[in-house]
C-alpha cells in the first residue's frame, strides 16, 4: 500500500495568507484536493481572505474557521475529522519536502503506527529519531490519535501528548529522509 493513497494532510495556520498558499500548492501536487483541510486560527480579515483564496483556486479544499486563535484546538479538530487510515499536520511557515512520501510503501497488514522523519531547524542543524520533535514530522494512524484522544490546550501541550504516545508501546518506523526545515520562532 503507498501510503499517500490513505492519508490525509491538515494545515493550521495563522496570519500568513502566503504562506498558506504555498503550503497548498506544495502538498496539492502530491495528493486530491479532498484530502486537505485548512484549520484556519487566522483574525477574521484574514480568515476571509483565505476562505476566497481556496473557494477560487482549490474548491475540494475544505477550509474551517477555528476562532479559536490556537494550535491546541486545530490539532484536536483534525484528529476528530480524520478520516483516512493515515494523517499529516503541516503548518504554514515551515518549508516542507512532501516528495519522500511518494515511495513510501506499507504492507496492507504492517503494524507500524508512527512515522517520523528527519528534519533540519532553520536550514542546517540534521535532526534525527528523537522523542521531541514537531508534529509535522510524523504520520500517524489516525485511530491511534483518537483512542489517546485530545492534548490540552495550553502551552506545551503538544510534547505532553507525544509523551503519551511514547508511554504506549506503538510499533515506529523512523525514515532517515528530510520531511521538513523548522523555521525559528
Amino acid at each position: 500500500m503507498n501510503i499517500r493513497s490513505h492519508l490525509e494532510y491538515f494545515i493550521v495556520t495563522f496570519n500568513r495568507p502566503n504562506q498558506l498558499s504555498k503550503q497548498i500548492c506544495n502538498i496539492v501536487k502530491m495528493i486530491e484536493e479532498e484530502k486537505i483541510t485548512i484549520l484556519d486560527n487566522s483574525s477574521s480579515s484574514i480568515v476571509k481572505q483565505n476562505r476566497l483564496f481556496v473557494n477560487n483556486h482549490f474548491p475540494k479544499v475544505k477550509h474551517i474557521d477555528m476562532v479559536t486563535s490556537d494550535r491546541f484546538s486545530a490539532y484536536n479538530r483534525a484528529i476528530e475529522l480524520s478520516e483516512e487510515k493515515w494523517m499529516a499536520f503541516r503548518s504554514d511557515d515551515d518549508q516542507f519536502f512532501e516528495e519522500v512520501l511518494n515511495d513510501i510503501t506499507l504492507s496492507d497488514n504492517s503494524d507500524v503506527d508512527l512515522i517520523t522523519f528527519d528534519y533540519k531547524y532553520d536550514g542546517y542543524e540534521r535532526i534525527g529519531k528523537t522523542p521531541k520533535r514537531p508534529i509535522c514530522t510524523y504520520l500517524f494512524k489516525s485511530n491511534i490519535l483518537k483512542q489517546i484522544g485530545p492534548m490540552g490546550t495550553t502551552p506545551g501541550s503538544d510534547w505532553k501528548y507525544f509523551q503519551k504516545l511514547d508511554d504506549h508501546t506503538y510499533k515506529r518506523l523512523h525514515i532517515d529522509l528530510f520531511i521538513m526545515n523548522k523555521a525559528p520562532h
